[in-house]
């Protein structure tokens, strides 16, 4: 080679080490009150209810092939690859089953796993980062009731660029980490909306385009993802008149929560028949009526 080849190659190993040595970084601490987190059995019970509609089960059960609830396999398509869920089962050598609370609201609210590698943001802790510690605390506690299955993670088969370490770069660009907020000037069911949508059920992160690098556009929240997982759009779900849902009712998205009916005809797609068949449609009616309020505030995008 020549002397300008081997300084190139020195500079390019120069980089991408010290690329490396930033990315790596330290894990996150996280303190947690658990003295005053509620019982167990409130815990367990809300967790039910939160792994439902946090759309848990959608991802982690690998329903094509038979496979154990929860226990991860699942297969994602992505203009990036191919992504597979993890086993989120109590297992301790292939799930959660050696996780402390304290990495469980690690890697719901950082991406970060309990060893300090990073998640990609195909797991959508750039939501989930928005739950309470509570509401966190609260499926931790529920998932570690549940039958143990031992199912190794299969390993994703994504673009030769992607590796874990440069998360910690687009975190530091990306990654808004904490607690949502609720607004003052709003209404309880609009903060309970607000809160399901951009939060627990992430709606956002389906239904809101993504530009370069995964990232959501939130200049044009919720008008739809022309991508979508497994090739399938999402759609516009802010009320546009031109192709949004304008003319719904706050009743007519409570049964579409339920049942996945559109107000006059048909039923929504495959992705989000499954959606609601596994979470939506045990939402309390509370909860759906908030949601439905909330959806039915956005700001309509042509």
């Amino acid at each position: 080679m020549t002397t300008k080849t081997w300084a190139f190659l020195f500079l390019m190993l120069t980089a991408l080490t010290g690329l490396a040595l930033y990315a790596t970084g330290t894990v996150p601490r996280v303190y947690i009150n658990e003295a005053s987190l509620p019982g167990k059995a409130e815990l367990v019970q809300r967790g039910a209810y939160l792994v439902d509609i946090a759309g848990c089960q959608y991802c982690h059960t690998d329903r094509v092939n038979g496979g154990a609830r929860l226990a991860g396999g699942r297969r994602l398509e992505t203009p990036y690859g191919s992504f597979f869920t993890p086993n989120i089962t109590p297992d301790k050598v292939s799930g959660i089953g050696k996780w402390r609370l304290e990495d469980f609201v690690r890697a719901l609210r950082h991406g970060m796993s309990p060893v300090g590698t990073h998640y990609f943001p195909i797991f959508p802790y750039t939501s989930y980062t928005r739950m309470s510690t509570e509401d966190i605390a609260a499926i931790y506690t529920y998932l570690k009731t549940i039958e143990p299955v031992r199912q190794f993670n299969h390993p994703h088969k994504i673009r030769w660029y992607l590796w874990r370490a440069s998360m910690r770069i687009w975190k530091r660009r990306y990654l808004k980490s904490g607690e949502l907020v609720s607004d003052p000037l709003e209404t309880a069911a609009w903060n309970r909306g607000n809160y399901l949508a951009n939060a627990v059920a992430h709606c956002d992160e389906c239904h809101t385009p993504r530009k370069s690098f995964w990232v959501m556009d939130n200049s044009i929240g919720f008008s739809g993802n022309p991508i979508g997982l497994d090739g399938e759009p999402a759609p516009n779900i802010t009320p546009s008149q031109r192709n949004g849902i304008y003319k719904w009712t706050d009743g007519e998205l409570v049964t579409f929560f339920r049942t996945g009916k559109l107000p006059r005809y048909g039923h929504t797609g495959e992705q989000m028949s499954e959606v609601i068949a596994t979470g939506l449609k045990n939402l309390t009616e509370q909860d759906a009526q908030a949601l439905a309020t909330y959806i039915s505030s956005l700001p309509a995008v042509d």
